[in-house]
């Protein structure tokens, strides 16, 4: 026994090899003594994954909040609506570009006492009659539709069909839910009235050419409506099944904002409405993303529609800012 642990330390097999050897005694193999270790608990992966994890969260959460930032940033500099749909909806535009229906042809629309319709409120009299006045027109040409107060009158039944009444409602936007339960109603009463198309306008528009000098408005014949406001951000050009129809594409809106101007088909109507019952967000935003909805520009001029910042405050802000205090 002393001559083989002497031959274990002597040079032919220093210390250093030993563990290195393998050697069988009693059916196992003896491994060296790093390999013998007890390998980590499931617990102690678990805490090491999620202090990695944690770590990469904190140095991420920097990162991600500057280039969101900058992503924002982008989008507002860029002021062309062409170039800001194929940058930030590249999917969206690739579809509408080439695979959605293209346009024949176009149609006219033409105002009339029975299609048209101004929002108003009931207690807004100075607006209503800044309205007539500042386009030139007067009731009986374009009838006065009553908006929704929801202050003054009861709870209506809409509120528990529509997402976007019931979320305003909840964080004290009564202004805001009054305003998309005007618009909601009035595409209801062109519906129920069976309107090939309606025209709705808000009380703080201004109606511009030429839709002031002719009351018609021009657009693609597979238009379910027609967003007359210049808030539109991102667009893309459709051209038409014949090239000859006409030597420059038509434009589909495919965001944007603003519901003070627009013409609707009654087809429009059911759709838009069919949209918000399932989508949380108000009206004006609704028109143009909806994706089920066919928006384009006029084709006969564009903007035809203009906002004129009302004399006092304005209504659906009082309401919300007294409901918010």
């Amino acid at each position: 026994m002393k001559r083989e642990r002497a031959s274990v330390g002597s040079k032919n097999h220093p210390p250093s090899t030993l563990l290195a050897e393998h050697k069988m005694e009693e059916g196992r193999f003896l491994l060296p003594l790093s390999s013998r270790q007890q390998p980590p608990s499931t617990r102690q992966w678990l805490l090491l994954a999620c202090r990695s994890k944690l770590l990469y969260l904190i140095l991420g959460v920097p990162v991600i909040y500057t280039l969101i930032r900058q992503y924002y940033a982008l989008e507002l500099a860029i002021t062309d609506p062409v170039l800001e749909a194929q940058l930030f909806m590249p999917l969206r535009y690739f579809a509408v570009r080439f695979l959605a229906e293209r346009p024949r042809g176009t149609r006219v629309f033409s105002m009339t006492p029975d299609n048209a319709y101004v929002i108003n409120l009931d207690k807004d009299e100075a607006r209503r009659a800044t309205f007539y006045s500042k386009n030139n027109l007067e009731e009986k040409d374009l009838p006065r539709f009553a908006g929704y107060h929801w202050l003054s009158d009861s709870t209506p039944a809409e509120q528990f069909d529509y997402p976007w009444l019931q979320t305003s409602v909840r964080k004290g936007l009564y202004g805001d839910a009054g305003c998309t339960l005007s618009h909601i109603r009035v595409l209801q009463d062109c519906i129920d009235k069976n309107r090939l198309y309606c025209f709705i306008f808000e009380d703080d528009s201004r109606l511009l050419p030429p839709l002031t000098t002719t009351r018609q408005v021009e657009a693609p014949d597979n238009a379910d409506a027609v967003h007359l406001v210049g808030t539109s951000t991102k667009i893309v050009p459709v051209p038409y099944k014949e090239p000859q129809v006409a030597e420059t594409p038509a434009f589909r809106v495919i965001q944007g904002y603003g519901a003070l101007g627009y013409v609707i088909t009654q087809a429009g109507a059911k759709k838009l409405l069919a949209y918000l019952r399932k989508h949380s967000q108000p009206i004006d935003i609704a028109l143009t993303v909806a994706t089920t909805l066919v928006v384009y520009r006029p084709t006969n001029g564009f903007p035809q529609v203009s906002h004129v910042p009302p004399t006092g405050s304005s209504t659906r802000r009082q309401v919300n800012n007294v409901n918010n205090r």
